[in-house]
C-alpha cells in the first residue's frame, strides 16, 4: 500500500526469509563462515542456535547459495518426523527414491550415494532447520548418520539449527554422545542499535529505496528499544510505521509514527516468543536467557559460578550457574545442587579437595592458575554464590572467560609435544578406580607430572599416564592477534598477510607479503607443520594456530609442558606413595 508512495518496487519489511533481503551483520557472516569452513573441512557437525527472529532460517537459505558445485545439499525445514520419517525426507531432499519403510534399507541407500558423491571428490551436507523440534530418538538417529564415514573423513555433515531450546535438549543425558560430535557452535545474538539502523537502511535500500532516509536517527532508536534488535520484530514495528507514515503523508518516519505502530501492535499480540523472552508494552525489551552469549567470537559465557578464596585467600567456595551457546564439543549435564563446596583449599600452587564432584572444579582453577590469570578479574567473579555446583563439562570452559582459547584433543603423546601446553585430562582412570579430571603439567621422557585435585602433585611413569588417560583432552591457548579462523582464502586480507608476517619470521616464507593464500604460503605452512612434529597439510586449523601463537608469544610467561626436570618432591604415582 505504501510502496508507491515512498517510490518502492517491493515491501521491504516482509517476513517472509527472502536471502535478497539478508543483512549480513558481522555475527551473521561469521556465522556462515563458520557454517562454510565446517563444510569444507568436514568436521561432521555444526550447530547455531538464536533467539526467535535472529535470522536463522535465511541464514540457511544464504548457505545453500554459498555451497560449492561439488557439494550436494538437503535441507528440512520442518523436521518434527519419526525417524523413518526423517531418513525418507533426507534420501528424498538428496534426490533418491527413500520409499522403504525400513532403517536399515533408507541408511544403505544413502551411504551408496555418499560413497559415490566422496568418490568424484564431491562432499554431502545436511541442514536441519527448527532442530530443537527432533525428538531425542530423532536426533539420535542424526548421530548416527554422522557414523557414515571411510577411514579418512566423514561422508556426510550436519548443520543443526535452531531455538534456545536446542542447547537444552542437547543437555539432556541421553544425548550426550551427539553433544560431544559438535565440532563447532555459533550463538546468534540480536542486533545493537547500530546494526539495527544499518539492518532497516538495507532492506530499504534492496526494496528499491537506495539512500533516502525513511526513518529519522530517533525513530530508528526507538523501533531498538522495542524490537531489542531481533529483526523479525523490526520488520513488524518498521512495516507498521511506514504504513502510519504514508497515511498521514509524512515524506519519513519519525520517533511518533513508531510510538504510534508500537502501540497499536499491542503487546499481547507479539508474545509470546518461546523460551524466556517476552515482549513487554510499547517500549518492550526482548530478554532472553541472562547466559546468552554476546559478540560474534564467543562461543561459551559461564554466567553464574563463584569463587572466595582464589589467589591470596586460603579457601574456595564455588557454585555456578550455567548456560553454554557453543562449546565445540562438550555440554553440560550434571544438575545436582551443591550450595556451598567447601571442600576447596589452595596446597601450593594447586587447588586441592576431598569430594570427588568438585575434581572437575579444582582442576579447572588449578589450569587458571598455571595460566596466572588476572586476579583481580577472578574475584570480580565472586559476585554471588548460585545454588547448584558447575558440572565437569562447564568447568573446562572456563578459560574462555579470561581471554584464553578452549580447544578438544585427541590425547596423542606426539601432538601435546608439539602443542607444548598443559592439558586437562577430563577421565584420568586408573586400574579399579572410577576416572576423575587432572590436569597434565610437565612430560620429559621417561615421567609426567600432573595436579590431580584428589590427592595433589604427583609424577608417574610416562607409560603409566598414557594407559590411563583416556580419549580427550582439553587446551587452553592464547590466540593470536591478528589471525582469527577460518582463514578467507578467496581473497587478499589481513589474516593472510599476519600469517605469511608469522612464517617469514621463523624463515619459511620467502614470498611478498600480500595476503594471497597461494602455494608458497601453503607450501611455508606445510613446512612450519612437519617441523613442528604435526601433520603437513598446509590448511591452518586451530592446532597449528595454536603452536604459531605459543612462538609469536615468546613463551617465557607460558606455561609449558616441556619443562626440563621434574619436582623430586612431589609423589611418585604408581604406587601406594601415588594415592597419598
Amino acid at each position: 500500500m505504501y510502496e508507491d508512495y515512498f517510490n518502492l518496487r517491493e515491501s521491504p519489511f516482509n517476513q517472509t526469509p527472502d536471502p535478497r533481503f539478508f543483512f549480513l551483520s558481522p555475527q551473521h557472516e561469521e556465522a556462515l563462515s563458520y557454517l562454510l569452513y565446517g563444510i569444507r573441512e568436514k568436521k561432521g557437525f555444526v550447530a547455531i542456535t538464536g533467539e526467535i527472529g535472529t535470522g536463522k532460517t535465511t541464514l540457511c537459505r544464504l548457505l545453500l547459495e554459498r555451497l560449492d558445485a561439488k557439494v550436494r545439499s538437503a535441507i528440512l525445514f520442518n523436521p518434527c518426523l519419526s525417524t523413518v520419517e526423517l531418513l525418507q525426507a533426507v534420501n528424498l531432499d538428496f534426490g533418491l527414491p527413500g520409499r522403504s519403510a525400513s532403517r536399515l534399507e533408507l541408511v544403505d541407500e544413502l551411504n551408496r550415494f555418499l560413497l559415490k558423491v566422496s568418490a568424484e571428490g564431491g562432499n554431502a551436507v545436511l541442514v536441519l532447520d527448527e532442530a530443537q523440534s527432533l525428538s531425542t530418538q530423532a536426533l539420535e538417529q542424526v548421530r548416527l548418520l554422522s557414523n557414515l564415514e571411510t577411514d579418512r573423513e566423514k561422508l556426510l555433515q550436519i548443520v543443526l539449527v535452531g531455538q534456545l531450546e536446542l542447547r537444552q535438549k542437547l543437555d539432556l543425558p541421553e544425548l550426550r554422545q551427539l553433544n560431544q560430535r559438535i565440532a563447532l557452535r555459533y550463538a546468534l545474538t540480536p542486533l545493537d542499535e547500530a546494526g539495527t539502523a544499518a539492518y532497516i537502511a538495507h532492506r530499504i535500500r534492496v526494496a528499491g529505496g537506495g539512500d533516502q532516509v525513511f526513518f529519522t536517527s530517533q525513530a530508528t532508536g526507538e523501533v531498538h528499544r522495542y524490537s531489542s534488535g531481533v529483526p523479525r520484530l523490526i520488520n513488524l514495528v518498521c512495516d507498521k510505521a511506514l504504513l502510519g507514515a504514508f497515511a498521514r503523508s509524512h515524506p519519513a518516519v519519525s520517533q511518533e509514527i513508531v510510538q504510534q505502530a508500537i502501540a497499536e501492535l499491542q503487546w499481547h499480540a507479539l508474545a509470546p516468543l518461546g523460551g524466556e523472552s517476552e515482549v513487554r508494552g510499547p517500549r518492550s525489551e526482548v530478554r532472553g536467557p541472562k547466559s546468552e552469549v554476546r559478540g560474534p567470537k564467543s562461543e561459551v559465557r559461564t554466567m553464574g559460578w563463584a569463587v572466595a578464596g582464589f589467589g591470596l585467600l586460603a579457601l574456595g567456595v564455588l557454585a555456578g550457574s550455567y548456560l553454554s551457546s557453543s562449546p565445540p564439543a562438550l555440554q553440560p549435564s550434571s544438575h545436582q545442587s551443591l550450595a556451598q563446596p567447601q571442600g576447596l583449599r589452595v596446597e601450593g600452587e594447586a587447588f586441592r579437595t576431598d569430594r570427588p564432584v568438585e575434581g572437575p572444579v579444582a582442576a579447572a582453577l588449578s589450569l587458571l592458575r598455571l595460566w596466572q590469570v588476572d586476579t583481580r578479574r577472578l574475584e570480580k567473579m565472586t559476585a554471588f554464590i548460585a545454588t547448584r555446583a558447575p558440572s565437569s563439562e562447564e568447568a573446562w570452559w572456563w578459560g574462555r572467560e579470561f581471554g584464553l582459547q578452549v580447544l578438544e584433543i585427541p590425547l596423542r603423546l606426539p601432538l601435546l609435544r608439539a602443542m607444548d601446553y598443559p592439558c586437562l585430562i577430563t577421565g584420568f582412570a586408573e586400574e579399579g578406580e572410577p576416572p576423575r579430571p587432572v590436569v597434565l603439567v610437565a612430560l620429559d621422557e621417561q615421567e609426567a607430572e600432573i595436579f590431580d585435585p584428589l590427592r595433589g602433585r604427583l609424577v608417574y611413569p610416562l607409560e603409566r599416564v598414557l594407559a590411563s588417560w583416556g580419549e580427550r583432552g582439553i587446551v587452553w591457548w592464547r590466540g593470536l592477534e591478528g589471525l582469527r579462523l577460518p582463514l578467507d582464502l578467496t581473497r587478499p586480507n589481513a589474516d593472510v598477510m599476519r600469517l605469511q608476517t608469522v612464517l617469514a619470521r621463523q624463515g619459511l616464507y620467502q614470498g611478498k607479503l600480500d595476503g594471497r593464500f597461494g602455494p608458497q604460503t601453503e607450501a611455508a605452512l606445510a613446512a612450519f607443520q612437519r617441523r613442528s612434529g604435526l601433520e603437513g597439510t598446509g590448511r591452518l586449523d586451530e592446532v597449528t594456530l595454536a603452536v604459531l601463537s605459543r612462538l609469536e608469544d615468546g613463551g617465557d610467561n607460558l606455561p609449558r609442558l616441556s619443562r626440563a626436570g621434574l619436582p623430586p618432591d612431589v609423589h611418585r604415582g604408581g604406587g601406594e606413595a601415588g594415592k597419598g
